[in-house]
């Protein structure tokens, strides 16, 4: 019983862990039925949940991916920070994101507006162009501008994140690894046999291929198969066929002893 009491507890535990570590779910995309869109923002699993600090003009940034930037602003991705100040200037509970095979954009909505500027007062948005970093270095931000409304396209911050999580991995596939194994198989038997047939052998010129004669009828042996395989005629008696001749085998003379006195 007590065991059994100890198992339930553990599994307990690692689903509640496996639920708080889980930001997959944390963004609200904005067309939830965009298949194209929730594979864009798997991608950047990796990265989910982790915090990017970046200062610039006196003016710290941070940029978390799909969580809490801080738990004092709840669906807070975005914060800037002057002094004791904070604000927000993007939610994940408001998330576009378009991107193509190295890169994305991912976009926070729902900020709070600058109540110092006329064109800002209104929610402000974030835009973070995330792109490939190589591999074995860590993640880079980049703060790029500050928008106010530049031809009434509304005010927004821009970044920029570098991470080895956006990399295209390329790598050979299992074909490709079972042929380069054959190959390399192949080489090494041949290599092999050639020395020592040569060395131990004594053998010269062509005599020196191992298995010469295999290879040399290798073509016979193939055409041998295909004709055993697709060539081959099967001759079958049909059973009545088989019945007639019986009757007509003019050396059956099993029944000229019941005839003859």
């Amino acid at each position: 019983m007590i065991y059994s009491y100890g198992i339930g507890f553990m599994l307990l535990i690692f689903k509640f862990s496996f639920i708080t570590c889980d930001y997959t779910q944390n963004c609200k995309l904005r067309s939830e039925s965009s298949d194209i869109k929730r594979q864009l923002i798997q991608r950047l699993s990796p990265i989910q949940g982790q915090k990017f600090h970046v200062d610039s003009g006196g003016i710290s940034y941070v940029i978390t991916i799909c969580s809490d930037a801080s738990e004092k602003y709840p669906n807070s991705s975005v914060l800037e920070k002057q002094g004791t100040a904070s604000t927000v200037l993007g939610r994940y509970n408001d998330t576009d994101i378009v991107g193509g095979e190295s890169w994305l954009i991912l976009i926070y909505g729902d900020g709070d507006g600058d109540q110092k500027n006329e064109f800002c007062k209104l929610a402000r948005r974030v835009q973070i162009l995330i792109t490939c970093k190589e591999e074995n270095e860590d993640p880079s931000l980049y703060f790029l501008e500050y928008n106010r409304n530049w031809n009434n396209t509304g005010c927004f911050f821009s970044f920029e994140l570098q991470t080895s999580a956006l990399c295209v991995k390329t790598g050979l596939s299992g074909g490709s690894v079972f042929c380069i194994i054959i190959l390399t198989c192949f080489a090494v038997y041949f290599i092999v046999g050639v020395a020592h047939r040569r060395f131990i052998g004594g053998a010269k010129g062509f005599e020196q291929i191992p298995h010469r004669g295999f290879w040399k009828e290798l073509g016979n042996l193939q055409a041998d198969g295909c004709n055993l395989v697709c060539r081959r005629d099967i001759h079958r008696e049909e059973s009545w066929h088989r019945l007639t001749n019986n009757f007509n085998d003019p050396h059956d003379d099993r029944d000229e002893a019941l005839l003859k006195p």
